[in-house]
């Protein structure tokens, strides 16, 4: 008898455990972070289609869990149930950031925007990729973070919340493009505008334009902090070719923990141009705290460089190339502030060479009107 009583006792834990612990199931929330878009509005007993922003009852129809190895690849609509409290939804192929309880979903919505066909995408490179985004078109990216690989192949715009703002004007809430990788290819003109770009890791070339793409990068501020001291990383690097590239208006700074020189943390190269058969503008940037400012291979008379204030950076101009560089030009007007060591190096130059920078500026005086002393 003592026996009996003791199980049916035993039992009745056992009965209470499982209704709390099925209490908590049912009021337990959670969130899965973005990893792909998804594209939902109603739900006609086949398929659920779900609209941004909006809670929906959840027929039980389709409530489920799979791990996530064990998702259908079908085109249906399953729930994915990854370790013990992360819920998320697979529509089409295709993975959202989800907040879920027993009968209710939360979406919220993709906040990126292609202005043209008024679609909305979860990452910069699904809009970029996305069928109906052509050439023309403009992508507009609001204040947040992102980190991500993106490749422009589409002649488009992609625009931040600052558009139009130069990197040193007073500006808002940024777009944050954190340690991302970005290669501009496409044959037709890019513009990337109003964005803060924020690196931290290894990747030597953050912004590479192909020779063949023409491309406007304006309106930024470009930044580094690296970790390890030392790398070289640079900001803007262009490829050897003909199409048109304008780099204006821009704010490229850094980290001066390291100082500008072998230990440093900010950009090795606030702008690199491989300038063999090119044509590239360099205009009204602000240029600080880099270990070089400007690196000019392969210099010709296609490279405009005019209107920058470059300030406190290791070296501001570096002439050079696998070949000397030969030639005579005249360099537009630069502000030239605080160097640290060279303001002009000429690291592989013909002998002939020559550069005029006489309309340029130290700090804020032209170097045409300094005395003999001042300038050697």
């Amino acid at each position: 008898m003592k026996n009996y009583l003791l199980f049916k006792k035993l039992i009745s834990l056992f009965v209470l455990f499982a209704l709390l612990m099925l209490g908590t199931t049912k009021t337990q929330a959670s969130t899965y972070l973005n990893e792909f878009e998804i594209s939902v509005v109603a739900y006609d007993g086949a398929k659920v289609v779900f609209t941004a922003n909006v809670t929906h009852s959840i027929p039980s129809a389709i409530e489920g869990s799979h791990e996530e190895s064990d998702i259908p690849n079908d085109g249906l609509t399953h729930f994915d149930h990854i370790g013990a409290a992360s819920n998320g939804l697979v529509l089409n192929n295709e993975y959202r950031l989800l907040v879920m309880n027993n009968s209710s979903l939360t979406l919220p919505p993709c906040p990126i925007v292609n202005l043209n066909t008024l679609e909305t995408f979860c990452t910069i490179q699904a809009a970029i990729a996305a069928p109906n985004t052509l050439d023309g078109h403009t992508i507009s990216v609001p204040a947040g973070t992102y980190t991500e690989n993106i490749t422009v192949y589409k002649a488009i715009k992609l625009q931040g919340p600052n558009v139009g703002i130069p990197g040193i004007g007073v500006r808002g809430a940024e777009a944050k493009l954190l340690n991302c990788n970005i290669d501009v290819t496409a044959s037709g003109m890019v513009i990337i505008d109003g964005f803060h770009i924020y690196q931290t890791d290894a990747n030597a070339d953050v912004i590479l334009i192909n020779g063949g793409t023409p491309a406007n990068i304006q309106n930024n501020r470009i930044e580094r902090f690296g970790v390890v001291a030392g790398q070289i990383v640079r900001a803007i690097t262009t490829a050897s070719g003909a199409a048109l590239k304008t780099i204006q208006n821009n704010l490229f700074t850094g980290d001066l923990s390291g100082g500008v020189f072998s230990g440093h943390k900010t950009w090795n190269n606030g702008i690199y141009i491989n300038g063999a058969g090119s044509s590239v503008s360099i205009l009204n940037n602000t240029l600080e705290n880099c270990r070089t400012a400007i690196s000019l291979d392969d210099f010709n008379n296609g490279i405009v460089v005019a209107g920058n204030t470059l300030d406190h950076c290791g070296t501001f101009m570096g002439f050079g190339g696998t070949v000397p560089t030969n030639g005579q030009y005249i360099l537009g007007s630069n502000n030239f502030k605080n160097p640290q060591d060279a303001i002009i190096n000429l690291s592989n130059v013909n002998i002939a060479f020559r550069l005029d920078i006489t309309s340029s500026s130290f700090n804020g005086v032209v170097f045409s009107s300094l005395p003999v002393a001042t300038l050697f």
